[in-house]
């Protein structure tokens, strides 16, 4: 308690400078922490595209413009298509309209195939689905859910939507962010961002059994999908996948226009972030110089009595150290405050990735002032005896 009055005793006449330079700093470390933030989120879920299996021998095909096709519209193209050589399989996603209640947690119910589930990179845990997605009368499912994070594999649910119940079983996990195919957005700059979106959602797979169990409700196919091609496929073979699209008034992006895309939309959305941090970094580092400086200069007296009064030189300077060092600190703690608040509630920024990388720069920017405001204090008074530091207080 004694320490801290004597620091507070420091900064009298000078709380202005020393409360800017807080409010500084802590905006500058939330810049840092909104471009870390940022980054990892576009390179995640790059990368995360990147490693969905065969992904790079796909076509995305997507509708936009004039009326959106029904449920039969879809079924009849993706019959066209499976009917082309080059075609393997298609990514499809169909949902249950309706929202289903897990645990008073409002979710959605989604249908994905069996290749998209057994192979898509982002679950960390998983057990095998059975051929009808079921077992023991169990609806079988991947938790991509941050309600759901802590329950275990094998987990019993249950699943209501309007008054009738399921029993369901956790047989999968996905990380957070808990990402899984969108399909929603349709446009000529597709990108990795519009195509992976999904949370809280309860995956499940999509069989004859599933859809017979849940055949009173409405399911919502998903215009958008993706179609897997044979790796041997020829160019006329992909035209003729091509062609059907087109003949059914379909769109389509090739995977290495997607990640194109996706890189021009990271770079775009990276550099006025980097721009405005480096220019606050800069900013924050050059008033931090100064108001070290000038804390010290208007110290003097106070320091020259610690000094003269016995206290050893070596912790005098050490108080100042921890004065000056005190703002930064102070700064940074109101920040990891307000990034608790962030992590324990619902609130999430769009396109922010928040984990022990992203705040690597603030902690990183903290680390840097610490030694700078040692260097200011070590070169000011380096060699100084406390006689001339009092007579440098008089003048």
């Amino acid at each position: 308690m004694k320490k801290c009055r004597l620091l507070l005793s420091l900064f009298q006449k000078m709380f202005f400078p020393a409360f800017l330079l807080i409010v500084l700093i802590g905006i500058t470390e939330l810049a840092l922490l909104n471009f870390s933030g940022t980054y990892r989120y576009h390179t995640y879920v790059q990368r995360l595209f990147q490693e969905i299996p065969h992904i790079e021998r796909s076509l995305y095909a997507m509708r936009f413009g004039g009326v959106s096709p029904n449920g039969e519209d879809i079924l009849k193209t993706q019959e066209e298509l499976s009917r082309c050589s080059a075609v393997q399989y298609c990514y499809t996603k169909v949902s249950l309209v309706s929202p289903i209640q897990v645990d008073g947690e409002t979710m959605t119910l989604v249908l994905y195939p069996e290749e998209l589930l057994d192979g898509f990179p982002s679950i960390t845990q998983k057990n095998d689905f059975t051929e009808t997605g079921m077992a023991q009368g169990k609806i079988q499912c991947l938790a991509a859910s941050p309600h759901l994070e802590s329950s275990a594999l094998g987990s019993l649910l249950t699943i209501r939507c309007g008054n009738v119940s399921w029993e369901a079983e956790i047989i999968g996990k996905v990380r957070s962010p808990y990402y899984m195919p969108f399909f929603n957005v349709s446009s000529n700059f597709q990108s990795a961002y519009n195509i992976l979106r999904e949370s809280n959602i309860l995956a499940v797979k999509d069989t004859p059994q599933i859809r017979e169990l849940l055949s009173d409700f409405r399911l919502q196919a998903n215009p958008n999908f993706f179609i897997i091609l044979s790796p041997d496929a020829t160019e006329a073979q992909r035209r003729e996948v091509t062609d059907c699209l087109e003949g059914n008034a379909y769109q389509h992006s090739a995977y290495d226009s997607i990640l194109q895309n996706t890189r021009e939309a990271t770079v775009k959305k990276l550099e006025g972030r980097m721009l405005l941090s480096a220019y606050l970094v800069i900013i924050s580092f050059t008033m931090t110089l100064c108001v070290s400086v000038l804390f010290l200069h208007h110290r003097q007296e106070t320091l020259s009595v610690y000094l003269l009064c016995g206290c050893s030189k070596r912790k005098g300077l050490g108080i100042a150290l921890l004065a000056l060092g005190s703002l930064a600190a102070l700064a940074t703690l109101v920040n990891a405050v307000l990034l608790l608040l962030y992590q324990v509630t619902d609130y999430q920024i769009d396109a922010f990735l928040l984990d022990g990388v992203s705040i690597l720069p603030a902690a990183c920017y903290l680390l840097v002032l610490l030694p700078l405001t040692a260097l200011v204090t070590a070169v000011l008074y380096r060699g100084v005896s406390p006689i001339q530091i009092r007579k440098g207080a008089e003048q």
